[in-house]
């Protein structure tokens, strides 16, 4: 039998919508923001210094039946667009993302049903070089190592090894 789709868009797939951020990065800090608001007295966490309540973080951690990665309700897609206004995520990355934010809004609004799946897939960078040749490229090659030079008398050695 076939699971019945979530009605609700991936909270990943509404964090790529928005430009210039890293979407699991982000995913993890709001993860970490509901424990915390989940943990305090209050219910409230600091996103960046932008408080949020336990009840709008749980906006967008919503889980189906079947499992799978959280998803996001429009109330929570209002959160996002919120934080991001007002300057609650890093923007170390310089990703252009077109239409992104406007599709995010009218989905906080409920006019969009379901943010496609296939929208944030237009806005990754292509790679010029791959993986496996940059590897190559990193890998020093193995040199063989001449005679080993023991330390004069009356040097110690300790060598320490955390665990």
């Amino acid at each position: 039998m076939k699971p019945i789709p979530s009605p609700y868009a991936s909270l990943l797939d509404a964090l790529r919508l928005l430009p210039n951020i890293r979407p699991a990065c982000e995913r993890d800090r709001l993860g970490e923001a509901k424990y915390h608001a989940s943990c305090s007295p209050d219910h409230t966490a600091s996103v960046n210094g932008v408080s949020v309540t336990l009840i709008e973080l749980q906006e967008l951690f919503l889980h189906t039946e079947g499992g799978g990665s959280p998803r996001i309700s429009p109330a929570g897609a209002a959160l996002l667009l919120r934080l991001f206004e007002q300057g609650a995520f890093d923007f170390p990355e310089h990703r252009q993302v077109e239409g992104g934010l406007e599709l995010l809004t009218q989905y906080s609004k409920g006019l969009a049903t379901l943010v496609e799946t296939a929208f944030w897939r237009k806005a990754r960078r292509p790679r010029s070089v791959e993986p496996a040749q940059i590897f190559e490229q990193r890998r020093v090659p193995a040199v063989e190592a001449t005679t080993v030079r023991r330390p004069a008398a009356g040097f110690n050695v300790t060598i320490h090894r955390l665990m």
